[in-house]
């Protein structure tokens, strides 16, 4: 598979979390990608959790803007409740 494939197949599932209600809560860089953990509570109150490897530059890349997104929208309600 091309690295443009490999990456295209990150972001879809980077988005797909995302989607479901999951938040990047941990990343671990290492020498041959990114360990991405991802977070959400259940509707009956239980903690699930994914985990991802990233391998390409640019899926690396792409969390980056999903991390800022997030920051973003918790400081957006966090200024909201104040």
């Amino acid at each position: 598979m091309s690295s443009w494939h490999e990456y295209m197949k990150e972001k879809a599932t980077i988005n797909d979390l995302i989607a479901k209600g999951y938040r990047v809560t941990k990343v671990t860089e290492l020498l041959d990608g990114d360990d991405v953990r991802f977070e959400r509570v259940s509707g009956d109150g239980t903690l699930e959790i994914e985990e991802l490897r990233l391998l390409t530059a640019d899926g690396r890349k792409y969390l980056g803007s999903v991390l800022i997104a997030q920051l973003r929208a918790s400081s957006a309600s966090v200024s909201s409740v104040s």
